[in-house]
């Protein structure tokens, strides 16, 4: 097993400079569940079984069972390639330990590679990158850029799938007792606000930008939409007598992300996004940016972000 990994290792020179093979050998060992172990060590791709499936392609083109699985066979490797491409962009950087760290800890990897891609494309952008700056008010962030003179500071999260309510169904599940948990929305919400902590007391002094990962998460940029725009409820109610559901509109009051923290309309950008694989290797995002106060030549040079 050992000689897989350092096998697979092989494959991305990057990773196997910064982290070196005994801290991976060493981590393989300390933590079976480590996402970085699992994907790397599912990196080594089946070149004959993956040679086998494209010529089956061309005989069934489009045949989604086919599809799955190249999907499933080329992912792993995909998602390692990646991570070493924006390994290189950012190597060179003080204070890339701390992505590193989050990398190999199971509980914070998604974090960890989220916060080198995001650092990796905002350095092909506009060149001049800072990672963990500090703000005036004692705090870090994760990254700073420079443009045209300007510097701007971005707080990058990854939201864990239910991550608030874990708690809670433990609790609900020792005391056989019923919860109500807040839809997605509403999770959305809070994860936004809990970034804007990052800069409080500093909102007005320095341009701000949140940075989220939806790929990890049950909600999506829809529901970021909806927590920072206001949406009104649609509620259907059941005629008992004649079996009828009727829906009606109820609107909602002063629940919006900006009435529950005044702080957030300071802060410049929002951008939520979401990364795939194309069967050839290509990376594809999804990206949606919410301006909230920057002005156009704050926010257009983003647009370019992930291209």
């Amino acid at each position: 097993m050992e000689g897989e990994i350092i096998s697979a290792l092989e494959q991305f020179s990057i990773i196997k400079d910064l982290i070196g093979v005994e801290k991976v050998l060493e981590l393989f060992k300390r933590d079976e569940k480590s996402p970085f172990i699992y994907y790397l060590e599912k990196s080594l791709v089946d070149e004959d079984r993956v040679k086998k499936l494209l010529e089956d392609l061309k005989d069934n083109p489009g045949h989604i069972g086919i599809l799955i699985l190249l999907d499933l066979n080329l992912n792993k490797y995909y998602i390692m390639k990646h991570l070493n491409s924006n390994l290189a962009y950012i190597k060179s950087h003080e204070k890339l330990d701390r992505f590193i760290e989050h990398l190999l800890d199971s509980s914070s990897f998604w974090q960890g590679y989220t916060e080198i891609e995001i650092s990796a494309y905002l350095k092909k952008l506009f060149g001049c990158i800072e990672l963990e700056p500090l703000l005036p008010n004692g705090k870090s962030v994760d990254v700073k850029y420079s443009n045209n003179g300007q510097d701007y500071y971005i707080e990058i999260t990854v939201p864990k799938a239910w991550y608030k309510y874990e708690k809670e169904i433990k609790k609900s599940a020792e005391k056989g007792i019923a919860v109500e948990l807040e839809d997605s929305t509403d999770r959305a919400c809070e994860k936004i606000l809990d970034e804007v902590a990052h800069f409080d007391g500093v909102l007005d002094d320095v341009k701000s930008i949140i940075i989220i990962n939806l790929n990890e998460t049950e909600f999506d940029e829809i529901e970021i939409e909806d927590c920072l725009l206001g949406i009104s409820k649609l509620v259907f109610m059941k005629n008992s007598k004649t079996g009828e559901f009727i829906g009606t509109r109820v609107d909602r009051e002063k629940w919006t992300a900006f009435d529950i923290d005044e702080r957030l309309q300071k802060i410049g950008l929002i951008i939520s996004y979401k990364r795939d694989f194309a069967l050839n290797g290509n990376v594809v995002f999804n990206k949606k940016m919410f301006i909230v106060s920057f002005s156009e030549k704050d926010y257009v040079p983003l647009e370019k972000l992930f291209e």
